[in-house]
């Protein structure tokens, strides 16, 4: 599987793997926004992920206007994190950092990264399995 727009060079099957961000976005009391509303507006963005800089490129590519970004370490646990003071300003970040901030931070947006996988890799994988289960089973035992 990779993520990129050209699998790297390997003899081994390569498939594709589509990442994008939701179309909406929820709230820790369950609102869900629709993240084309809040073009236009400001937004404060943070993650703390291996690849911050990723998910704020698809938020721009989302069309939403990032007046402020912040790459945490992977794992932060956004207990001394300290939101932005300009409560006009809307804030975002991944559902993974979302159940570490909505037990302070309930009116935080999180954004679901959706994943499209090849067919072709299933298809693979069943081809796999169902070979692997048709095989005999041999023990050195017997």
């Amino acid at each position: 599987m990779h993520a990129g727009s050209t699998p790297p060079a390997s003899a081994a099957a390569s498939y594709a793997l589509q990442r994008r961000l939701a179309s909406q976005a929820r709230r820790g009391n369950g609102e869900v926004v629709d993240l084309a509303s809040l073009n236009g507006q400001p937004v404060h963005a943070m993650a703390a992920v291996a690849r911050p800089a990723e998910f704020f490129a698809m938020l721009r590519a989302r069309g939403l206007q990032l007046v402020g970004t912040e790459a945490l370490p992977d794992h932060y646990d956004f207990n001394s994190w300290k939101r932005p003071a300009d409560k006009r300003i809307t804030l975002i970040c991944t559902e993974k950092d979302a159940v570490k901030l909505w037990p302070l931070h309930p009116d935080v947006l999180a954004v679901a990264l959706e994943l499209a996988i090849d067919p072709a890799f299933t298809a693979a994988l069943d081809a796999r399995l169902s070979a692997w289960r048709a095989a005999p089973v041999s023990s050195p035992l017997a």
